[in-house]
């Protein structure tokens, strides 16, 4: 087999044997290749603090994290407009990580920000992730 490059991840040692195996069939011409391990990062992205932040909320209140999460979004992210299609009318439907579009990484900075100076204010601070996305834009500002 002549491969020029060959990339994978690893989720788990099981998968080593095959990757390995993989490796055992390439065709190195007569020359050699450079095998570079690394570590995947472990900074966790804005999602993954708002899901945490919102199951430490569902605790502290006795709700749901999903329920968290609508709670959160109507607070801090609101409703849309009402449209006018021809004679149709498109209710105001909540806003959300994804809906209607997905918040860009400084509209995700803005919205954890709000929800962890709400999170203060009612005596539930949430938990700090120091190796996180979030970390790095309240550090940038």
């Amino acid at each position: 087999m002549n491969i020029k490059e060959f990339r994978a991840k690893v989720h788990s040692a099981q998968a080593v044997p095959k990757v390995m195996e993989f490796l055992g069939q390439w065709d190195f011409e007569g020359g050699a290749a450079d095998v570079r391990i690394e570590a995947a990062s472990d900074t966790l992205s804005y999602k993954a603090v708002f899901w945490i932040w919102m199951r430490h909320f569902a605790k502290e209140f006795n709700e749901t994290p999903d329920n968290m999460h609508l709670i959160m979004c109507n607070r801090f992210l609101g409703w849309t407009k009402p449209q006018t299609i021809g004679k149709t009318v498109i209710k105001p439907t909540l806003i959300t990580w994804t809906h209607p579009r997905q918040l860009t990484a400084s509209e995700s900075g803005v919205f954890l920000s709000k929800i962890e100076e709400w999170g203060v204010s009612v005596g539930h601070p949430v938990p700090r992730i120091e190796d996180s996305e979030y970390m790095k834009y309240v550090e940038a500002s």
